[in-house]
């Protein structure tokens, strides 16, 4: 069995200035903070084409998502746009949350944006995991992190009775970084990826799953699928 992480700079896989998604280039991509009564979500445009709506999806897990809300898009525009969305957090026993955008078009056609990742502390940590390109993965699980510190992060994935099937180390530095996990290897099934830095562990559930099951989470290209 092979095993593969890599170590790239910011940006190479899903972060970045500008991009492109449906028929928006975005200035800024999904963000999510933390506030007293809730979670606020903020991202903007520099050009929109046909953009009727935008669904805001929430996650306690990354995998299974529900409707958090929308917000009115700016049809066809060459302007930026500033948008943003409050999520009150009702439920006060989860700290982590997962968001996502559902970019919709006025023909029903759509795209899921990268997935944004905030976890809910008034404590400092050493290393957060802050977005993702999805939970549900045939290849490679990618993700970025931000540390506080540059030291060696070691990693492993387990089934979820606890059995360790893939573990490695990454040497990550001081600032972003981006991570990716090759998952070639693993059976279909769900896993738990369980990050350490020192004595500070951080675990998020990765769903493998067959190529032909996988959602569409790509940013320069129409899921041509109606969202229902």
């Amino acid at each position: 069995m092979k095993y593969l992480f890599s170590i790239l700079s910011i940006g190479f896989f899903f972060l970045s200035t500008t991009s492109l998604f449906a028929d928006c280039i975005y200035k800024m991509e999904l963000n999510a903070s933390q506030q007293e009564d809730g979670n606020f979500l903020t991202w903007s445009t520099s050009s929109e084409m046909d953009n009727q709506y935008f669904v805001i999806e929430r996650s306690r897990n990354g995998i299974d998502f529900e409707v958090a809300g929308k917000v009115k898009g700016g049809g066809t525009i060459n302007e930026a746009q500033e948008y943003s969305f409050s999520d009150v957090n009702k439920n006060k026993q989860f700290t982590r949350f997962f968001y996502r955008l559902v970019q919709m078009n006025f023909d029903g056609t759509s795209a899921f944006s990268h997935v944004a990742v905030l976890t809910r502390t008034s404590d400092e940590k050493l290393f957060d995991i802050t977005s993702l390109n999805s939970s549900i993965v045939d290849q490679y699980f990618n993700l970025n992190l931000e540390s506080s510190i540059s030291n060696q992060l070691s990693y492993n994935v387990q089934t979820q009775m606890g059995d360790v099937l893939l573990r490695g180390k990454i040497q990550v530095t001081k600032g972003q970084n981006a991570i990716s996990i090759d998952m070639n290897d693993l059976e279909v099934g769900r896993y738990q990826f369980a990050l350490k830095l020192k004595n500070e562990i951080s675990v998020i559930q990765v769903k493998k799953v067959d190529s032909s099951e996988l959602p569409e989470v790509n940013l320069a290209t129409k899921n041509k699928n109606t969202k229902n």
